[in-house]
């Protein structure tokens, strides 16, 4: 599985829905559960398909990489 290629080969709806569920979950004291667990499906499909995200340190990481990543596609 090549992560890179992965991401490259992403539809820009793919990112515009990550963009928006990131939105809804990033810095919020009460994040929408289904933009988290959509953001953890995405990391699953195109990242790591073996994550368990159990763990609040999981959900954190998660969210930090995808804003990360939205930072490298000039999207944020």
């Amino acid at each position: 599985m090549d992560v890179n290629e992965n991401l490259r080969n992403m539809s820009q709806q793919e990112r515009d829905n990550i963009k928006e569920a990131y939105q809804s979950v990033y810095g919020k004291m009460r994040p929408n559960a289904k933009s988290v667990e959509y953001l953890y499906e995405s990391f699953k499909k195109y990242i790591d398909p073996t994550f368990t995200g159990t763990c609040s340190r999981c959900k954190k990481r998660v969210v930090t990489y995808w804003n990360q990543r939205l930072k490298s596609w000039g999207m944020i």
